[in-house]
């Protein structure tokens, strides 16, 4: 089943919204989708440790992943860990929650390129 990708926080640049505006969207989002099950995904990088994580409800997945690994396949991982949890769910309406612009837009082309979303499919 190829994925929705919902653009519903995309308002600008990022560094020129205010923080309150994206919680105030995304806050519209979840209400709009209140019988749907949200799962999060973040990635991190600190010097040159990177990691990546998934939330969902109360249970959760870190990663640590090798210090070359870019953020953008940083966040990509996280991605693909929260799909293979809702692969694993027993809810039917899932949403995963991504912050990264770029692998949305890896998702919804359905890049068969890279690994990761080749996975996915």
């Amino acid at each position: 089943m190829e994925p929705t990708v919902l653009y519903g926080l995309r308002v600008g640049k990022k560094s020129d919204v205010c923080p309150s505006e994206f919680q105030c969207r995304f806050h519209i989002i979840q209400n709009k989708y209140d019988d749907h099950q949200f799962i999060y995904t973040d990635s991190s990088k600190e010097g040159d440790r990177v990691g990546c994580a998934v939330v969902c409800g109360r249970q959760y997945v870190m990663e640590r992943l090798p210090d070359v690994t870019s953020m953008y396949t940083a966040e990509l991982r996280a991605v693909y860990l929260a799909f293979h949890h809702a692969v694993g769910s027993i809810e039917s309406k899932l949403i995963i929650s991504v912050d990264s612009l770029s692998c949305l837009q890896t998702i919804e082309n359905l890049d068969i390129e890279n690994p990761l979303v080749l996975s996915m499919l």
